[in-house]
């Protein structure tokens, strides 16, 4: 019997190719996901037109104002947004009424005995992932009708606008399916698919 102390077998040079592959497929796979994620959350954003309303500051008064002017200015657009056949056609008539909504706005934080002012404003930012009652939109640049009270230093309430979730309306009769299901979670297999697009709008603000 030899008293020779066993050596382990180390992987050789054979193993190599094997780990150069294996990486080469992890990073390939990681690359049409982020390109999938991409794609996909551009897509969705093109879709719809999110509604962000901006309290004065996070007091209790201004929290209650802060929604009564949210109903004041949805009260003004629904009409509007009515014959609106896709989310650009929403952007389009947003952008011609902004006075008007403002104005509605201002007309319900009078009424409840505030005062400031009331801006509006369509612009196209990134929003962190949001979950709401009818809605939830991974992190992205959407397009959002914007309602600021005064300084707008408090919290903001949000919904989709367009399509108008909030009012029941279907999303897939303006959407694409895929991107309805995903927005109302009410396809299989949303999760997933949600945080692969949630991941990517993180890491490209990181880039950022």
């Amino acid at each position: 019997m030899s008293n020779q102390p066993s050596v382990p077998c180390l992987p050789g040079k054979r193993s190599r190719p094997a780990l150069r592959w294996g990486a080469a497929l992890l990073l390939s796979g990681l690359l049409l996901t982020a390109s999938w994620a991409g794609y996909r959350q551009a897509a969705l954003a093109e879709g719809l037109v999110r509604f962000h309303v901006v309290a004065a500051s996070d007091s209790e008064e201004d929290q209650r104002q802060k929604l009564l002017v949210r109903d004041a200015v949805l009260d003004a657009a629904r009409p509007l947004l009515a014959e609106a056949g896709s989310a650009r056609d929403a952007q389009t008539i947003l952008a011609a009424h902004l006075e008007e909504l403002a104005q509605a706005g201002a007309d319900a934080l009078q009424a409840s005995g505030g005062s400031g002012t009331v801006t509006a404003a369509l612009n196209r930012r990134y929003y962190s992932t949001r979950y709401g009652e009818n809605a939830a939109l991974p992190a992205g640049e959407y397009a959002s009708l914007q309602i600021i009270i005064g300084a707008g230093e408090g919290h903001n309430w949000w919904c989709v606008l367009f399509p108008d979730l909030s009012a029941g309306e279907d999303a897939a009769a303006v959407m694409a399916e895929e991107d309805a299901g995903l927005v109302t979670q009410a396809d299989e297999g949303y999760e997933l698919r949600f945080r692969c697009l949630e991941l990517w709008g993180a890491f490209r603000e990181w880039l950022s």
